[in-house]
């Protein structure tokens, strides 16, 4: 039997945009015809939701500055 793979483990913990406690991976939307890949984060603190392609987009200016 294949062993089955714990997503979580292999994604780095980015920062919430609203709190900065870590958020931790809650699912995975796998790729789909043309539609890419989709993960979604939600912070341990605050409870905050965040849906995104690429982790890099957590990160992006416009949320940096929506938090302040």
């Amino acid at each position: 039997m294949a062993k089955k793979r714990n997503p979580a483990r292999k994604i780095a913990q980015p920062k919430c945009s609203i709190c900065a406690e870590p958020m931790r991976i809650k699912t995975i939307i796998p790729a789909a015809h043309i539609f890419p890949e989709l993960k979604t984060f939600q912070c341990r603190g605050c409870g905050n939701l965040r849906t995104v392609e690429d982790i890099a987009e957590l990160a992006t200016p416009e949320v940096q500055k929506a938090a302040a």
